[in-house]
């Protein structure tokens, strides 16, 4: 990159940086006026070619002789306007200041002091300003801009004889902090209203927003303790009802158990008629008794006692025929028998 493109650059920074800086200054003028309560200030400059009070593009100038020359007509009893006095350099003895990179930060006390060493003017003779430090190899340099408090009175009055109330002064074409003229006694005591008024605005501004955020939060936390109460309300009532379930559950599960022996065990009346069928002619049931295991048979045969066991196991409904008790032959030639039957099919 050549010398002349860093050059543009470098200039092209600099425009950007000061396009920053007015519009960091207008806004934060237009914040103190619109939010603080200051004052809104004109621009006033000192012309040699001015004639009077003049209005040139939104500005006003006023002869360069008001710089030190009083004027004789009385001020007014109350300023028109309030205004910003950009004084030309000449007006002020300016003086370089150097300043370490460790007392940067401190600078104001470094210039106060060094104004009381090297200067003839004690603090109370003079106001002055710095204007923005510059580096210059390891150490920065600024420039002081002082002017006698004697000076600045012949200012304010002939300003003051004009309608005018003065606020800062500042340095023309440099970019510096103001000087504050404390020319506005009225427009302070006003501007202290103000911002009081605008501080109650805002904690009030700030009091509403903050119930409005936590105004739905206490409602619901109101709303909160019925709903806590109905809440356990359910919860007791649903373990009761949980309970009652179980309780049901387990006594339908045992009328159930109840329904399927009921219906499951076998019934007399049908044992009996399958009996009949599968007993020969020739047999006498004398006793019968049906029980879990099954049917337990006495009686008589005319024919032997194991081929009536014989006949019962072809059957399909009896399972495990078999004699139970003792067989004993009768007077009339037939036996006596006990038999113990299983049941095939619950009917």
């Amino acid at each position: 990159m050549s010398k002349l493109t860093k050059f543009r650059a470098l200039a092209r920074w600099r425009s950007v940086l000061q396009r920053s800086a007015n519009l960091h200054a207008v806004l934060r003028s237009w914040f103190g006026v619109l939010f603080l309560g200051d004052a809104s200030a004109k621009r006033l400059h000192f012309s040699d070619d001015a004639d009077g009070v003049e209005l040139r593009n939104g500005e006003l100038f006023v002869p360069s002789e008001w710089l030190a020359v009083p004027l004789v007509r009385p001020a007014p009893t109350r300023p028109r306007e309030v205004v910003d006095a950009y004084l030309p350099k000449t007006a002020f003895l300016k003086r370089h200041i150097r300043f370490p990179a460790s007392a940067l930060r401190q600078r104001q006390a470094v210039a106060t002091l060094d104004l009381t060493r090297g200067t003839p003017f004690g603090p109370g003779e003079v106001v002055w300003c710095l204007s923005e430090p510059e580096r210059d190899g390891d150490t920065t340099v600024a420039s002081q801009w002082v002017l006698r408090r004697t000076d600045l009175e012949i200012i304010k009055r002939n300003l003051a004889s004009a309608g005018f109330a003065l606020r800062h002064i500042l340095v023309e074409g440099v970019r510096s902090a103001p000087i504050d003229a404390d020319d506005m006694g009225a427009a302070r005591r006003s501007t202290r209203r103000w911002r009081r008024l605008n501080a109650g605005l805002a904690v009030a501004t700030c009091l509403l927003l903050l119930s409005n955020w936590l105004y739905p939060s206490m409602r619901q936390y109101q709303e909160l303790g019925p709903a806590t109460a109905e809440l356990e309300r359910v919860r007791i009532s649903a373990v009761e009802l949980q309970k009652e379930l179980k309780k049901r559950r387990v006594s339908a599960e045992e009328q159930k158990a109840l329904l399927d022996v009921t219906l499951g065990r076998p019934r007399l009346s049908e044992t009996l008629r399958e009996l009949t069928v599968a007993l020969p002619d020739e047999v006498w049931i004398s006793d019968l008794e049906l029980n879990d295991s099954g049917l337990l048979v006495a009686g008589e045969t005319a024919a032997s006692a194991a081929d009536l066991v014989i006949a019962l196991a072809r059957s399909r409904t009896f399972t495990d025929p078999h004699l139970s008790g003792p067989v004993s032959a009768t007077a009339s030639g037939g036996e006596r028998f006990q038999l113990s039957l299983g049941i095939a099919v619950a009917r």
